[in-house]
């Protein structure tokens, strides 16, 4: 099983800045979004792979995740899911 690092550390390779920029609220409110993709498209977690694929296939949707947000609007989409969880949205 992946470790929150692990798909955190994930998450910062594929946004770079963007990711390290985002509150740990903001980052709190995107882990979920990411992880349910992460499993509905591409089975991650799956205790059957040994955890080097898993991280591979993490990294993969971790890429897609990033062309699907679009370059440097991690932050507004942090805070549109923010909003969606009840956590507080727009200022």
């Amino acid at each position: 099983m992946l470790s929150f690092k692990t798909v955190a550390n994930v998450l910062r390779v594929a946004f770079g800045s963007d990711w390290d920029n985002l509150t740990a609220a903001e980052r709190a409110a995107v882990l979920p979004d990411f992880r349910e993709m992460a499993r509905e498209e591409y089975d991650v977690p799956d205790d059957t792979m040994s955890d080097n694929i898993a991280e591979e296939n993490l990294l993969e949707a971790a890429i897609e995740y990033r062309r699907r947000i679009g370059r440097s609007n991690l932050q507004a989409y942090a805070k549109t899911m923010q909003a969606k969880l009840g956590r507080g949205g727009a200022a």
